[in-house]
C-alpha cells in the first residue's frame, strides 16, 4: 500500500465527516487500522485529525471516490452520505427533483446524466453504443475514467444498468448490458443537459472555471470570457421560463439569469429565441460532452459584451477625453483617440454625418475641438478637428481618408464635389511629397 495515498484517503474521510455531518465511524476505524499497518502511530493519526490545513484542497468528487474505495476495501456496502435534517439540497435531492419532473420516481429508476456519441437508429443494438458517462447510486454524473469497479452505474437516457469497460486497449467507457432501444441522440441530449446543470451548480465552489465564447458588440470579433465564480449559484433542468421550457436555467440569488438550450438536431425556434425573457445561449450536445467547461454557443442572445481590447480602447478614450475636458460619448458623434500630427500628443478626433470637408454646421452641442477653419489645401473653410493642445488643424484627408483611419468603414459624404475635392487634394498631397523627396535628395 502507498502510505501517502492512504493518508489522503483518511483526510478525505475527515472532510466528508465535517462537511456532511456524517460520523463515518466504520470507515474511520478501518482507515486508521490501514494507517497503523503502514507504521503510523496513534499520535501521527491524531495530528492528521487536528491538522485542518491538511484537509484543504480535496474536492468533493475526490473525497467521494476515496470514500467508495475505503468501503470497497473494508467490505462495507456502498451507500450515500447521510445528510442531517435541515441541510441544503444535495445532488441526490436535485436528481430526484429532475426525475419527478420527468414523471419518474427514484424508487423505480436511477437518476440520469451523461454520454454521447453520434446518433444511432433507435432499434440498433445499444450495447454497441459507447457511453462515456454513467450515473452512480447517489445520482452523481461520473465519467468512465473516474468510475470505480463493482459500483452499479445506470444510463442517463434509458436508466438501465451499464457495464464499465476498462481494458488496456480502448479508452474507458460504459456500455449497455443488453440490447435496448436506447437512442444515441436522446442520450447525448440528456447527458449534455445534466452535465451543464452540474457544471453550473459546482461552479461557485469547487468546480473548474467556465469559459464562454462571446462576440464583441464593438469590433464583432470572437473572444473567450472567463465567468466569475459568483456568476451563478444554482441550476435547474427542464425549467419553465414564461410559456417556454428551457433545458437548463442558471440561477443567481434566487433569480433566473441565463437559459441554456442543448442542440442535437433542432435549433431553438425563432419565436422562442425572440420571446424568451432572459439571456440565452444554445450549445451543441457534442461540444458539451467533449468539454462541458468551454461553452461555444451555436447562437446566443446575451447582454452587451465587449472584448478586452475594446475595453482597453474605451478606457483610453475616456482617460484622454477627461484630460482635454471633451465628451467621450455623444449621440451624434463618434470619438477616437489619435496622435496630433504636429505635437504628437494623444487627442480626440470626432466623426459625424457630413464628413469629410463638412461645410454645413455639425450637430449641436459641437465639441470645442471641432472648429470652422480655413484649409489652404482644400481652398476654403470647413468644419474640422483641431488639436486642443497646439491648436493645429487635423485635416480631413489625414483624419478620415487614410487607410489606417480610426473611422475606417464609417459612411462619408460622397457627393460629386467631395470626390473632386478629394482627387484634387490627393494630387496636391502627392505633389508636396515629391517636392520634399526631390529637395532631400
Amino acid at each position: 500500500m502507498d502510505k501517502a495515498r492512504e493518508i489522503r484517503k483518511f483526510q478525505a474521510l475527515l472532510q466528508l465527516a465535517v462537511s456532511s455531518g456524517d460520523e463515518l465511524g466504520e470507515e474511520m476505524r478501518f482507515q486508521q487500522e490501514q494507517l497503523r499497518s503502514l507504521g503510523l502511530t496513534d499520535g501521527d493519526i491524531n495530528n492528521i485529525i487536528h491538522d485542518r490545513h491538511a484537509r484543504e484542497g480535496i474536492s468533493p468528487a475526490k473525497a467521494a471516490i476515496a470514500l467508495a474505495s475505503v468501503r470497497h476495501a473494508a467490505g462495507l456496502p456502498y451507500y450515500g452520505i447521510r445528510r442531517p435534517p435541515g441541510q441544503e439540497k444535495t445532488r441526490e435531492d436535485l436528481a430526484a427533483e429532475y426525475l419527478r419532473a420527468r414523471g419518474k420516481d427514484l424508487r423505480t429508476a436511477s437518476p440520469a446524466s451523461p454520454i454521447t456519441t453520434s446518433p444511432i437508429p433507435a432499434k440498433a443494438a445499444s450495447n454497441d453504443l459507447l457511453v462515456p458517462y454513467g450515473v452512480d447510486p447517489d445520482a452523481n454524473i461520473v465519467h468512465a475514467r473516474d468510475a470505480i469497479p463493482n459500483i452499479a452505474y445506470t444510463c442517463p437516457s434509458c436508466e438501465t444498468e451499464l457495464v464499465l469497460h476498462a481494458g488496456p486497449i480502448k479508452a474507458r467507457h460504459f456500455a449497455h448490458k443488453a440490447n435496448t432501444a436506447c437512442d444515441g441522440e436522446t442520450l447525448a441530449h440528456i447527458t449534455a443537459k445534466l452535465l451543464i446543470a452540474k457544471v453550473i451548480r459546482e461552479h461557485p465552489s469547487t468546480g473548474p472555471s467556465i469559459h464562454l465564447r462571446c462576440a464583441c458588440d464593438e469590433c464583432h470579433t470572437s473572444f473567450e470570457k472567463l465567468l466569475p465564480s459568483d456568476a451563478f449559484s444554482a441550476s435547474k433542468v427542464e425549467e419553465p421560463v414564461g410559456k417556454y421550457i428551457c433545458d437548463v436555467v442558471a440561477i443567481k440569488a434566487g433569480a433566473a439569469v441565463l437559459a441554456i438550450e442543448i442542440l442535437k438536431s433542432h435549433s431553438v425556434e425563432d419565436d422562442k429565441a425572440s420571446a424568451l425573457g432572459l439571456p440565452w445561449i444554445e450549445l451543441k450536445a457534442d461540444d458539451v460532452l467533449e468539454d462541458p467547461f468551454h461553452w461555444r454557443p451555436a447562437q446566443a442572445r446575451l447582454k452587451r459584451t465587449t472584448c478586452p481590447k475594446c475595453k482597453a480602447k474605451r478606457a483610453k478614450l475616456e482617460e484622454v477625453a477627461m484630460h482635454w475636458k471633451l465628451p467621450a460619448t455623444h449621440p451624434d458623434y463618434i470619438a477616437a483617440v489619435a496622435p496630433c500630427w504636429s505635437c504628437h500628443k494623444d487627442i480626440i478626433w470626432y466623426w459625424w454625418r457630413g464628413v469629410p470637408f463638412a461645410e454645413s454646421r455639425p450637430p449641436a452641442p459641437i465639441p470645442t475641438s471641432v472648429q470652422h477653419r480655413y484649409s489652404k489645401m482644400y481652398g476654403g473653410r470647413y468644419w474640422m478637428n483641431v488639436c486642443p493642445s497646439c491648436n493645429a488643424p487635423q485635416g480631413d484627408n489625414f483624419v478620415f481618408l487614410t487607410p489606417d483611419s480610426p473611422f475606417k468603414g464609417l459612411p462619408l459624404n460622397d457627393t460629386d464635389s467631395m470626390r473632386e475635392h478629394r482627387e484634387r487634394n490627393n494630387a496636391s498631397v502627392v505633389a508636396q511629397f515629391m517636392s520634399v523627396v526631390r529637395r532631400n535628395i
